[in-house]
């Protein structure tokens, strides 16, 4: 992040500290940022992933053969 925008620190730093987030170096900014663009990338996979494996289980108890391996019937049915 450093390397590709150097300037982005100082715009997220008053951002961080109008929050009470400590902001005294540079690697607590950057730290602070990839933690929360961590979290922000995370809600979104959690909430895609659990819907494509309730249909998934759901198709597995309907059509047993629906899937050739094996791995995927033992993790999710068994």
């Amino acid at each position: 992040m450093l390397y590709i925008t150097p300037y982005c620190v100082d715009f997220i730093a008053p951002l961080l500290t109008s929050i009470g987030l400590p902001t005294e170096t540079t690697l607590n900014v950057v730290t602070w940022s990839l933690l929360f663009t961590a979290v922000y990338n995370v809600i979104p996979s959690a909430i895609s992933v659990f819907p494509a494996y309730l249909l998934t289980k759901a198709s597995l108890e309907r059509v047993p053969g629906i899937i050739g391996g094996v791995w995927i019937r033992e993790f999710l049915v068994g």
